[in-house]
C-alpha cells in the first residue's frame, strides 16, 4: 500500500533524518560561516558537507519510497483516492471479520 504525506511535511522529515546524518558524520566541519557582503554572514554547510548532505537526502526518501510513503503533489489526488478507497476496503474487511467471527465483540463495540 502507498502511503502519501503532504510535501512540506515530507520534505521536512527527509531534511531532518539527513541533517542529522550530516552533522553527525562531519561534527564541527559541518558548517561554514560565509560573508554575503560587508557585515553580513550566513551559516550553511560546507561544501563538502553539503555534497554529503545531498546524497544522504536521496538516499532516505528513496528508502522511504520502498517503504511506500511517498510526498503528496497536486497532481495525485487519484492516488490520495486509491489509498483511502484501500483503507475502505480493509475496514469494511475487519468489520465482516468482526461481525461473522466475533459476535460478541462486535456488539459491544456497537454499543458503546
Amino acid at each position: 500500500m502507498k502511503t502519501y504525506i503532504d510535501n512540506p511535511i515530507f520534505m521536512e522529515i527527509i531534511d531532518e533524518i539527513a541533517t542529522q546524518i550530516t552533522e553527525m558524520n562531519y561534527g564541527a566541519d559541518a558548517y561554514e560561516e560565509r560573508k554575503i557582503f560587508e557585515g553580513s554572514y550566513e551559516t550553511s554547510f560546507s561544501d563538502e558537507a553539503q555534497d554529503y548532505y545531498n546524497e544522504m537526502y536521496d538516499e532516505y526518501e528513496g528508502l522511504f519510497n520502498n517503504l511506500g510513503v511517498y510526498r503528496s503533489t497536486e497532481d495525485n489526488p487519484k492516488n490520495q483516492a486509491d489509498v483511502i478507497k484501500q483503507l475502505w476496503s480493509e475496514l469494511q474487511a475487519l468489520k465482516r471479520l468482526l461481525i461473522d467471527k466475533h459476535p460478541k465483540v462486535w456488539s459491544e463495540i456497537q454499543n458503546k
